[in-house]
């Protein structure tokens, strides 16, 4: 009756990969997917994830308070982050889940086309250093040389037509019918098990507080 009530909501990420040169797949990874989801269930709980959650929430709670209330589940051999957030109503808990779901996206979209422009700033500045070579190299490097161009343009028109689709949600977050804690029957049972303990102690003491003496006697009665 006094315990604090805790309600727990999770939304579903599916997360794709973004293609180009940004995904590489990690030894270990639980799957053979371009997408390290290990990784991805840490950047959940990042302090730039739990920063835009925090805007979208709109509390007052820091940051380090709000993330404790996070937990992250990696389904095995799939690409969805299973984000669960804890509240002490429904309807928190409920906006928490939606809240990291839509910040963890929006974050890696923002991280995505950053390091798009990164990769194509590197393409573009090889392209330019073959460039340059072309007029003074021989007839034995220029084949070469040119082979390297195109293999670089190739790349680079690759990566300026990629799309960045960093997921999406696929299982929004529901209000929780129920608290997820206190467990009433956990605790009328513990309880009952532990005053059936205590009453067993209790009676061990009254027969050694009574001594062997009146044992005896209320034996023979």
């Amino acid at each position: 009756l006094v315990a604090p009530q805790t309600y727990v909501s999770t939304a579903s990420v599916l997360v794709n990969p973004i293609g180009g040169e940004l995904d590489n797949a990690v030894e270990g990874a639980r799957t053979n997917s371009l997408v390290n989801l290990d990784t991805e269930a840490q950047l959940v709980t990042s302090q730039a994830v739990s920063a835009r959650a925090k805007v979208i929430l709109q509390t007052p709670e820091i940051v380090g308070q709000l993330v404790q209330n996070v937990s992250v589940e990696v389904p095995p051999n799939t690409n969805v982050l299973r984000v669960s957030f804890t509240g002490s109503t429904a309807e928190e808990a409920r906006e928490g889940a939606a809240a990291y779901a839509a910040a963890y996206l929006a974050n890696r979209l923002e991280s995505s086309d950053e390091l798009l422009e990164q990769q194509e700033r590197a393409l573009r500045q090889q392209i330019a250093e073959l460039e340059s070579q072309l007029p003074t190299a021989t007839e034995d490097e220029l084949p070469g040389l040119e082979a390297s161009l195109e293999t670089v343009n190739t790349r680079l028109a690759f990566l300026v037509g990629t799309r960045v689709n960093p997921g999406k949600v696929i299982s929004d977050s529901l209000l929780p019918n129920r608290p997820a804690s206190p467990n009433a029957g956990l605790v009328l049972t513990s309880g009952l098990a532990f005053g059936l303990l205590l009453g067993l102690i209790g009676l061990y003491l009254l027969e050694r507080r009574d001594g062997p003496e009146f044992a005896a006697r209320r034996t023979v009665k």
